[in-house]
């Protein structure tokens, strides 16, 4: 009996990875920045476990550069990772101790990367079930 192929942007990987933004997206101010790096490279992992990266293999891939290889339609998608490596320079800085406007500046980024990230992966749900999100 032939098992049947994974499908590209696994739908329940999808909602796994939303659930995951919007846990760290929360838990920002409380973690400190190796957890939040802990936390992308997670994410860079779910993405390449549900078919959404272009990257098959798990290597040290930063989340700006797992953003590049996403197979989700992804408006903006350079901007974006960029926007997501000042994030990582934020975060890193001061030998990983940023200073609090770092944080703050971090913050409004990750919730803009969280935000068009989450849009793009409902849209690839939606249609993935059928629906016009």
């Amino acid at each position: 009996m032939r098992g049947r192929k994974k499908q590209s942007g696994d739908s329940g990987g999808i909602s796994a990875i939303l659930a995951e933004l919007k846990l760290l997206l929360e838990a920002f101010d409380d973690e400190e920045t190796t957890e939040i790096e802990f936390r992308l490279a997670g994410l860079t992992t779910m993405f390449i476990k549900a078919g959404l990266s272009s990257q098959k293999r798990m290597t040290r891939l930063k989340f700006h550069a797992a953003i590049q290889v996403m197979t989700v339609k992804v408006p903006n998608r350079g901007e974006l990772s960029d926007e997501m490596r000042t994030f990582e320079d934020l975060v890193n800085s001061y030998g990983d101790e940023p200073s609090a406007e770092d944080l703050a500046e971090a913050k409004e980024i990750l919730a803009s990367v969280v935000g068009q990230l989450t849009a793009a992966l409902h849209q690839t749900a939606g249609k993935q079930l059928g629906l016009n999100l």
